[in-house]
């Protein structure tokens, strides 16, 4: 896990302070999340302090994984409408084709 604290070592007295330090997100590190999410149930269903139970990766927060749940739980929606208005396009290609309209 990488947190970009720059070394200060008032993060590590301070736990409060700790858990607002930036995250990055590798990819191994989203991965689990992604297989914490599924395990739960999905975005919907999967709550920020389950997701982080199941990861059970040191150091994470709880602030951590909630944030991040809603920027995937966004970025799903955003997929999922895309997908949606495509297949209505096509849909419509479809029937202009065969001349029903």
């Amino acid at each position: 896990m990488d947190t970009t604290n720059g070394g200060n070592s008032l993060l590590d007295n301070n736990p409060s302070l700790a858990s607002k330090t930036r995250l990055r997100w590798t990819h191994e590190l989203h991965e689990r999340f992604v297989d914490a999410v599924a395990q739960l149930g999905g975005p919907d269903r999967a709550t920020p302090k389950g997701v982080l139970r199941v990861m059970g990766v040191q150091g994470l927060t709880i602030y951590h994984v909630k944030s991040h749940l809603q920027v995937f739980h966004s970025c799903l929606k955003l997929i999922m409408q895309g997908k949606s208005a495509d297949k209505k396009e096509s849909g419509d290609m479809l029937s202009s084709l065969d001349g029903s309209s």
